[in-house]
């Protein structure tokens, strides 16, 4: 088993970005895998079609359909009764109909345990096992920041460069990712310099004339931070590459009384 991380997108180019920034981070071809997974129910892994036994949202509709036909039955035949023997039998049938309908209405979406939202949404899967001295954090952003509308984390077997155990009816599991505590950016000047920003392009700390030197001011930066990201852009305002760091967390000191 090993840790996959994967990103849905609504469309190819967004996936195409993000296996480009993916190989700027160390990410091989074998460590990526792309492909399409069709929206819920059409996946085909039933003989006859589709991969539910029925509907989420009409699951509900059967059992509050059964309870309407009872009650619309009991209705109908007490009216039909008044009629008769004859109008009680056709009153009866009339009512469960009836019954049946509006319970069925009634029904629909009722289960609030199998949300259809909660299912995995159709795209175009980006999944990534997780390179050796790649944190997994820069995984999920690089997918983020690119337009992945979820982002999933799963233990799973990869093999030939491909995701092998992938379940396309399973529920995605979403990471939590907590933003950043700051953000440094380095572009290029004018004149040749390299600009330091600090929370985007708003407050400049300092220019270089060197982009090393930019970056390893940055760099001393984000290290000192509990968490940072340093990006580096090219003239046109293209990035380059990012990198997050995480400070370590030291011993807890305990007080004297």
């Amino acid at each position: 088993m090993t840790t996959i991380i994967a990103g849905t997108f609504d469309n190819l180019p967004k996936a195409q970005r993000a296996v480009q920034d993916l190989h700027v981070h160390g990410c091989r071809d074998d460590d990526i895998h792309v492909f399409h997974n069709n929206a819920p129910g059409q996946h085909g892994a039933f003989p006859i079609g589709g991969d539910e036994m029925a509907n989420p949202k009409a699951k509900g509709a059967t059992r509050e359909a059964l309870k309407g036909a009872a009650a619309g039955a009991g209705v109908g035949g007490l009216a039909g009764a008044l009629a008769g023997a004859l109008g009680a039998a056709v009153g009866a049938s009339t009512g469960a109909w009836v019954g049946a309908l509006v319970g069925a209405l009634k029904g629909l979406g009722s289960e609030k345990h199998d949300d259809p939202d909660e299912r995995r949404p159709a795209g175009v899967v980006v999944a990534v096992q997780v390179p050796s001295g790649t944190p997994e954090a820069e995984v999920e952003r690089i997918l983020k920041q690119d337009g992945a509308s979820t982002v999933e984390k799963a233990e799973g077997e990869w093999g030939s460069g491909e995701w092998q155990d992938f379940d396309p009816v399973a529920a995605p599991q979403p990471v939590d990712q907590e933003p950043p505590e700051i953000l440094y950016r380095i572009a290029p000047g004018g004149r040749g310099q390299w600009n330091v920003f600090e929370g985007g392009a708003g407050k400049l700390l300092s220019d270089f004339p060197g982009r090393d030197e930019a970056i390893n001011y940055a760099t001393a930066l984000a290290s000192a931070k509990p968490k940072a990201v340093v990006e580096i852009y090219r003239a046109g305002g293209e990035l380059e590459s990012s990198r997050a760091f995480s400070a370590p967390q030291g011993p807890t000191r305990r007080r004297r009384h």
